[in-house]
């Protein structure tokens, strides 16, 4: 039975005072905007909060002349994160205009201690949120769709891509950086740009009559070292040729690219472009260079071959 009600002071502080000696709780009317602190944290009665989350206290039974001190109810307001999973049709890390969000993708929220706490699904727009979060440390991960890769990070210097609402936060994994909530913060700066990778490769073959052509017989050489270069001329990737000769470099942005064979000891290239059927002709120059190219949205470059001739 509700025997009385009281309303806090300026401070937040309230009392029962002139009680009969007996049982009691206390049962706090929650406030709009606010939810209640998790209960009996620590180890000290006197600084934690009491309340359950309907605002309701545990039991006490008060003896003659005393004062419990220790019925504290602690309030925050809720905090919430998320955004949009969209589609990053140019591969730049930057959400532009005509790019829209993806639906039906999985996005999961870790705690402090890389625990998950939830998983939700984007809506049709490809946006998603976290809501009614205790205020502290959490990250985000992006279950990320097959057919997809994650777009460069935090990326750009323009006036557009400064502004952290409109890149992509997801590594190649598809976890973001953790961010700390504090009570009552929306943040809504946690987007995830995903692309469809673009790929380049095919094959090192021995050009046994040095023609520059490929022909039936010409089988591919293994353990050669092929490297790929972006458009000012940085390595971004090596791979080895495998037993059939074959290579790749699989999940590109939509970039210029250009590859290089390490030409091994007792070969030389073969003549470049020979012939009308790019699929076998040799593409490397003496130094074992190929013309740069660029690459499409998935885009499989299957043209990039280099010829070797053995010599003595």
């Amino acid at each position: 039975t509700e025997v009385d009600s009281t309303i806090t002071d300026t401070n937040g502080g309230y009392a029962f005072q002139n009680l009969w000696y007996g049982e009691y709780h206390v049962e706090i009317d929650i406030p709009d905007g606010f939810a209640a602190s998790p209960q009996d944290q620590g180890s000290d009665n006197s600084i934690d909060s009491d309340i359950n989350t309907t605002g309701v206290m545990a039991p006490t039974t008060l003896n003659p002349r005393q004062h419990d001190r220790s019925r504290d109810a602690g309030l925050y307001r809720p905090a919430s994160v998320g955004d949009l999973v969209w589609e990053d049709l140019d591969g730049d890390g930057i959400q532009d205009p005509e790019e829209e969000g993806i639906p039906g993708v999985t996005v999961r929220l870790f705690d402090a201690d890389g625990t998950e706490v939830g998983s939700t699904i984007t809506d049709d727009d490809g946006t998603y949120a976290f809501v009614d979060l205790t205020p502290g440390d959490y990250h985000l991960a992006v279950d990320i769709p097959d057919g997809f890769a994650a777009s460069p990070q935090d990326q750009g210097s323009n006036d557009e891509s400064s502004d952290d609402t409109a890149d992509s936060d997801i590594d190649t994994a598809g976890v973001m950086t953790p961010t700390a909530l504090s009570s009552g913060e929306h943040d809504p700066s946690q987007d995830a740009g995903l692309f469809r990778p673009a790929s380049i490769g095919d094959l090192v073959w021995e050009d046994l009559d040095g023609d520059g052509i490929q022909d039936p017989d010409e089988e591919g050489i293994p353990g050669v070292t092929v490297r790929l270069f972006d458009a000012d001329g940085t390595e971004v990737g090596f791979t080895i040729t495998d037993d059939n000769g074959g290579y790749s470099f699989l999940n590109l942005y939509y970039r210029e690219y250009h590859i290089e064979v390490d030409i091994p000891d007792g070969f030389a290239a073969s003549p470049q472009d020979q012939g009308s059927d790019d699929t076998t002709d040799s593409d490397i120059d003496t130094a074992g260079v190929m013309t740069p190219t660029i690459l499409d949205p998935e885009e499989h470059d299957s043209s990039q071959d280099a010829g070797l001739v053995p010599v003595s």
